[in-house]
């Protein structure tokens, strides 16, 4: 019998595979700025909803949050806009498929075949204990999400802050100049 559990550990395949794909490009090209990127954020959102998919349905830690990143890198490396309009776009509709299947349980839950259900919830206080590892891999995966975020929003306020200094150094320019034509 396929379960939901022994599914999960190939979830990873497309973030594994689109990591692979931009490591490989970026030993090559010696850039970072290339269409792998594209797809490689694609395939990371991808990656992404389907281990939230399996958080949602084992009372596990909910990944989607991770599209900030992926949104700040989209950002930070000035890709084309609809590659963030396609992020956007599948996080909104996982988000609403969700909030659906938990009020409506339509089934897409249900489809999620757990050998081990009562694992997950067969404890006084639900969720249950997690083991080391997987309790391991969220408090890193959390951590990641952190430093990263605030990685990219400290480059967009040292950015404005350069770009808000330099125009400022134009504007008392103009301003001298003008003071200098007006004699």
């Amino acid at each position: 019998v396929v379960t939901f559990s022994s599914l999960s550990r190939y979830w990873g395949i497309p973030g594994i595979f689109g990591t692979s794909i931009l490591l490989l490009q970026l030993l090559i090209t010696r850039s970072i700025k290339t269409p792998f990127v594209e797809q490689y954020m694609y395939l990371a959102g991808i990656s992404v909803i389907l281990y939230d998919w399996y958080g949602a349905v084992t009372f596990g830690p909910r990944l989607w949050p991770l599209f900030m990143i992926l949104l700040d890198t989209v950002l930070v490396l000035r890709l084309p806009p609809r590659v963030s309009q396609v992020l956007i776009a599948m996080v909104v509709v996982w988000i609403i498929t969700c909030t659906t299947e938990f009020a409506a349980r339509w089934g897409l839950f249900d489809v999620a075949l757990i050998s081990n259900p009562r694992h997950f919830y067969d404890c006084a206080n639900p969720p249950c204990k997690r083991t080391f590892v997987e309790s391991f891999n969220v408090g890193i995966a959390e951590i990641c999400i952190f430093l990263l975020d605030y990685y990219f929003t400290r480059g967009f306020a040292y950015g404005l802050q350069k770009e808000k200094e330099s125009m400022q150094n134009v504007i008392t320019a103009a301003e001298w100049i003008a003071h200098c034509l007006s004699r």
